[in-house]
């Protein structure tokens, strides 16, 4: 389960250091974050014994052999079990040193440091962590709870626009399946700490009622079945928050055609598509049927989707043959 407290928002990560007296540190980075940190974090972590490892930037570090290369780097490095994996990044490097430190000697402390905003509002939170397979996105994992997760807004700062609007794509979904004065909070600029402790507060509540993703936290999957696939069928040169956008516009859109979700949904998915400069998903939604099949909710030969239900906060899990309902949601 995940541990209370354990977020610490504009703190100084090096007074959270402390409560780690015995321990060796190994930061895992991408090779552009160290660029940009390298200063920052050699200062930061100054009176501690650390080792930085770095990975390629983007997903295609979310790989077997990458998960490999950084584990066999800290066996030679004499990682033990009383050390701490860092994870200074974002999503793809909290996922990939989250399954590292989750995995490597059955198991280490984990600390989690998001420095954009898609992993500050969700991919930091919740201890799902893990790695791409051929097949599809994230089909190899485990659950490992960050022991503390560092929310810092100075690294906001930096993040260019693109980066901003791939962490709306989670925010906008938060607000539809949960908690719609999220919407009143949301505008094309810099994030307000406020917004992202109330997007975090929808995640955790649904991780605390349901941390092994069985029922309800399966909420939190709207859009992402078909965003998954877009991901994947452009060979991740979609972002994320992108791909969430899309999917949940098609999840809409299949709503709409089984009569569970109003055209008002819609529509106000459209606004934030115009706001954010999204496009649509231009291709023919049959094309995302092979990767759909590879899902990891699905069960045996059924695809479980995550639908919205008449503009109230309810949420509608069904299980469908998907062919059909693509086509008549791409005549929508």
């Amino acid at each position: 389960m995940m541990k209370k407290n354990n977020i610490y928002y504009n703190t100084k990560i090096e007074s959270l250091l402390k409560a780690y007296p015995n321990s060796k540190f190994f930061l895992i980075t991408d090779d552009n974050l160290f660029s940009l940190y390298q200063n920052f974090l050699t200062t930061t972590f100054a009176n501690v014994d650390l080792s930085i490892t770095t990975i390629p930037e983007g997903e295609k570090a979310k790989t077997i052999k990458e998960y490999q290369r950084v584990v066999e780097l800290l066996i030679k490095a004499e990682i033990r079990r009383n050390d701490v994996i860092v994870a200074f990044g974002g999503g793809v490097v909290g996922d990939l040193a989250g399954f590292v430190a989750a995995t490597i000697l059955r198991g280490v402390t984990f600390i989690n440091i998001p420095t954009t905003l898609l992993a500050m509002v969700d991919s930091a939170l919740g201890g799902k962590v893990g790695i791409n397979s051929e097949a599809g996105k994230n089909l190899i994992g485990a659950f490992k709870n960050a022991d503390k997760i560092i929310v810092n807004e100075q690294f906001l700062k930096t993040l260019p626009q693109q980066e901003l609007i791939n962490g709306y794509g989670e925010i906008v979904k938060a607000a539809f399946i949960s908690d719609r004065t999220i919407f009143s909070l949301l505008t094309d600029d810099q994030p307000s700490l406020k917004l992202i402790k109330k997007v975090q507060k929808v995640k955790l509540a649904l991780v605390k009622s349901d941390y092994f993703d069985k029922n309800k936290r399966q909420y939190l999957n709207f859009g992402h079945s078909f965003a998954h696939a877009i991901e994947k069928e452009s060979n991740y040169q979609v972002p994320h928050g992108y791909a969430v956008f899309q999917g949940m516009e098609i999840a809409l859109k299949i709503g709409m055609v089984l009569k569970i979700t109003t055209p008002s949904d819609l529509r106000l998915l459209e606004k934030y598509f115009s706001l954010y400069q999204i496009k649509p998903y231009q291709k023919p939604y049959f094309k995302l049927l092979k990767y759909l099949k590879n899902d990891k909710k699905n069960t045996q030969e059924l695809t479980t989707l995550i639908l919205i239900k008449e503009r109230a906060l309810i949420k509608t899990m069904k299980e469908v043959e998907l062919d059909e309902l693509l086509s008549l949601a791409s005549e929508l």
